[in-house]
Order: C-alpha cells, then sequence, then structure tokens
C-alpha cells in the first residue's frame, strides 16, 4: 500500500477525528486540522494516544477567513512539499 500524506479538515472532533485516526493506524502521514488550537492538540493528543502515531502536522484556520485559508494553502504546501492536489474525494 502507498502511504499518503493526508490534510483532514475539521479533524479535531467528531467523523474528521475518526478518519484522522483511521488513516494514521493505517499508516498514512496525517496533518490535522481545526480552528482553536487547543481543540487541535487534544486532537493531536487522542490520535497518538489511540494509534501510537504522532500527526506529522497541525494547521489552524477558519475557512470562513478567506486569509486563513490562503495562508493554510502556503503552510500547507511548505509542510508536504508540495502543491495541493485536490480538495474531497
Amino acid at each position: 500500500m502507498k502511504q499518503l500524506t493526508l490534510c483532514i479538515t475539521g479533524s479535531t472532533d467528531g467523523i474528521g477525528l475518526a478518519a484522522a485516526k483511521r488513516f494514521a493506524s493505517a499508516g498514512h502521514r496525517v496533518i490535522v486540522h481545526g480552528r482553536s488550537a487547543s481543540r487541535i492538540g487534544d486532537a493531536c493528543a487522542a490520535i497518538v494516544q489511540s494509534t501510537g502515531v504522532e500527526p506529522i502536522g497541525a494547521l489552524l484556520a477558519d475557512f470562513t477567513d478567506l486569509d486563513a485559508v490562503c495562508s493554510m494553502g502556503r503552510e500547507l504546501a511548505e509542510l508536504t512539499g508540495e502543491m495541493l492536489r485536490r480538495f474531497g474525494f
């Protein structure tokens, strides 16, 4: 299986956090995203506790703020060394 690098938006709770845990446990590199630094920290800790795998990054951005979205895109490109290929499935 090819190892993927995945930025899972909204991964601080619910389906996003469950997806991050699942991808991390399957051996993929996970980047956590959220709107609250404390919730991002809690999500990263939950992923480590559940899977034993540390996310490779964490990004803080509120998608209602276009400047924050653009900044997140730049941070993501720096973190992964490549541009975004797609959103969603």
